[in-house]
């Protein structure tokens, strides 16, 4: 197992994450704009809805992305912690078998 390879793939599910709440952020102003523009018609307070599904969507991918990057680092350490205690017990076993 390349533990180097798993911590990069949590730094880029953790990365991936970061980008889609980022993104969501940035349209944040410009969508409230929209519905308050259009809260008058039936589309502004669909669109508010919308919205605020969107964001949930957002913020529940980011917090699955989130827990991926964390088990993968954590498994990287858990392997690491066994690699290390399987060398342990072969170097303090007796020689000469």
């Amino acid at each position: 197992m390349d533990l180097e390879e798993m911590r990069k793939w949590s730094t880029s599910a953790r990365e991936i994450a970061n980008s889609f709440v980022a993104a969501s952020h940035s349209i944040e102003g410009t969508v409230t704009d929209g519905y308050v523009a259009l809260s008058e018609w039936d589309s502004g307070p669909a669109l508010r809805a919308r919205w605020i599904r969107w964001e949930d969507q957002i913020t529940s991918l980011g917090n699955l992305l989130a827990d991926v990057a964390d088990r993968l680092n954590r498994t990287a350490d858990n392997y690491r912690a066994a690699d290390e205690a399987a060398h342990r017990q072969v170097t303090a076993a007796p020689q000469g078998w």
